[in-house]
């Protein structure tokens, strides 16, 4: 939110949001992810998906094959 607390747009009602009551579900981890896309990308690797998703999840997050599969459908904003 920003440090002006008056509404955008004429007639609207300034939002409050009590962080306590936040939930996250479905997180995704995406900053490290899109910075190396653009390395990737820079390098001109984007022709081969599956190998570069694969390359990029194990830079992210080094484990087994099993788990970085589970990683990239569960926890990565690669897909």
């Amino acid at each position: 939110m920003a440090d002006d607390p008056r509404p955008a747009h004429p007639g609207e009602r300034p939002l409050s949001v009590l962080p306590s009551t936040l939930r996250h579900t479905d997180v995704r981890e995406a900053g490290a992810a899109r910075l190396l896309l653009h390395l990737a990308a820079d390098l001109r690797l984007r022709s081969v998906r599956l190998g570069l998703s694969q390359i990029l999840a194990r830079a992210l997050q080094p484990a087994s094959e099993r788990e970085t599969y589970r990683w990239l459908r569960d926890d990565s904003a690669l897909p």
